[in-house]
C-alpha cells in the first residue's frame, strides 16, 4: 500500500487488522484454541474487498509494464485504434492480444509473477484461451501447454451476459440504470470504455434523438442504452437538454448538435443553415478555430447562404464570437 501512495495514517489504521487477529477451527464439532493470522484475513471481515482491490492493482502495474516494454501487445477497437490489453473486474481478468505464442507466454510470465509477488493463487485451470480468428490447433497447443483449456465466444462475465441489463419488466427501474449509463456516458469522456464507444460508433455515438443511425449499433446493450434517450424524447422528456458541453478546445464537441452556446443546439436554432452543411456532424473545432487571439470560421455549404439565410448566418457568427472562447483543454 506504501509502493502505490497510501500514506502511513493509513497503513497504521490497516496493521491491527493483521497483528490482532485471531481465530479458532471447529474439528468434529468442537473448537480449537484461538491463534494468530499471519497471513490474509478473516473470511467475510468488511475490510476485504477493498484490500483485495489494492493487491489486483499489482497485476495492473505488471500489465502495464509489460505494454511500455512491448512484451504484450493489446488489441486496436474502432476507427481510432483505442488500445485495450486488459480488463480487470472483481476478481476476474481479460487480457486481449495479438494472436502470438510469445504474446500469450508473456501473459502467462505475468501471471506467474503476479502470484509469487502477491500470494494469490492463479488457478490455470480455471482459465480460458479464447480463440478469435486465430489458428485452431495453435490455440489448442497453448492450452495444453499452459494448463488451461480453451474457451467459446459468445461467454459470460460473473454469470452475467449481454444484452440489456436484465431488470425483468420493471421498466421504470430499467429506464433508470439504463439512464445511468447514458449519464456516465457523457460525463466521463476520459474513461476507456467511452474511447471505445466513439470509436466504434463514431462521434454522433447515436445519443440524438434520431433513430437513422441506429442501423450501425449492433450492440444490444448499447442500443438499449440509445434508445432511453430517444424513449424518454418521445413522451416530452430531452435528457439531452440537461447537459450544456463545455468547450475545451472543441474537438469532442458536435458543432450543431450539442449544446454548447446557450440553451439550445445551433441545428434548432439555424435549421435553414444546419441544412446547407456538408458535413452535419462536425466538431467545433472544424468550424471555428483561434488564430492570432481571434476567431476564424471555417465554413463547407451545400451552396452559399442567399436572402434571409445570409443574415441567420451573420446571427450565428455574432452568438458564438460574443460569448464563445476556446481554450486548450478536453472538451467535457
Amino acid at each position: 500500500m506504501g509502493n502505490i501512495g497510501f500514506g502511513c495514517k493509513r497503513l497504521k489504521w490497516v496493521h491491527p487488522y493483521f497483528r490482532s487477529t485471531t481465530i479458532t477451527i471447529l474439528v468434529n464439532g468442537s473448537p480449537t484454541k484461538e491463534f494468530s493470522l499471519h497471513k490474509g484475513i478473516r473470511k467475510g471481515d468488511p475490510l476485504f474487498p477493498d484490500l483485495f482491490i489494492i493487491a489486483s492493482e499489482g497485476l495492473n502495474v505488471l500489465a502495464n509494464i509489460a505494454i511500455r516494454d512491448w512484451l504484450i501487445r493489446g488489441v486496436g477497437v474502432g476507427e481510432d485504434r483505442v488500445r485495450i490489453s486488459h480488463l480487470q473486474i472483481v476478481d476476474d481478468t481479460i487480457f486481449f492480444g495479438d494472436w502470438g505464442i510469445r504474446n500469450i507466454s508473456n501473459v502467462h510470465k505475468i501471471l506467474t509473477g503476479f502470484e509469487k509477488v502477491s500470494g494469490l493463487m492463479i488457478n490455470m485451470k480455471k482459465s480460458l484461451i479464447y480463440e478469435i480468428g486465430g489458428p485452431h490447433a495453435d490455440v489448442e497447443a497453448a492450452a495444453t501447454k499452459f494448463g488451461c483449456d480453451v474457451g467459446k465466444t459468445p461467454f459470460t462475465c460473473l454469470g452475467m451476459p449481454g444484452g440489456g441489463l436484465n431488470v425483468g419488466s420493471l421498466k421504470a427501474r430499467n429506464w433508470a440504470l439504463l439512464g445511468k449509463w447514458w449519464w456516465r456516458f457523457r460525463t466521463e469522456t476520459e474513461s476507456l470504455w467511452v474511447k471505445v464507444i466513439k470509436s466504434i460508433y463514431g462521434r454522433d455515438r447515436g445519443l440524438g434523438h434520431s433513430t437513422s443511425n441506429l442501423s450501425i449499433v449492433r450492440s444490444t446493450i448499447w442500443s438499449n442504452i440509445i434508445h432511453i434517450g430517444i424513449d424518454l424524447f418521445k413522451i416530452g422528456l430531452d435528457i439531452n437538454s440537461f447537459f450544456e458541453k463545455k468547450i475545451g478546445d472543441g474537438r469532442d464537441v458536435l458543432f450543431w448538435k450539442d449544446i454548447w452556446t446557450g440553451d439550445t443546439s445551433l441545428k434548432d436554432k439555424f435549421p435553414r443553415l444546419f441544412r446547407l452543411d456538408t458535413n452535419q456532424d462536425t466538431c467545433v473545432n472544424e468550424r471555428v478555430q483561434l488564430v492570432n487571439g481571434l476567431l476564424q470560421f471555417s465554413w463547407e455549404w451545400a451552396r452559399l447562404p442567399l436572402g434571409r439565410v445570409t443574415g441567420e448566418l451573420e446571427q450565428l457568427t455574432g452568438l458564438i464570437g460574443n460569448n464563445v472562447s476556446l481554450s486548450d483543454g478536453n472538451s467535457t
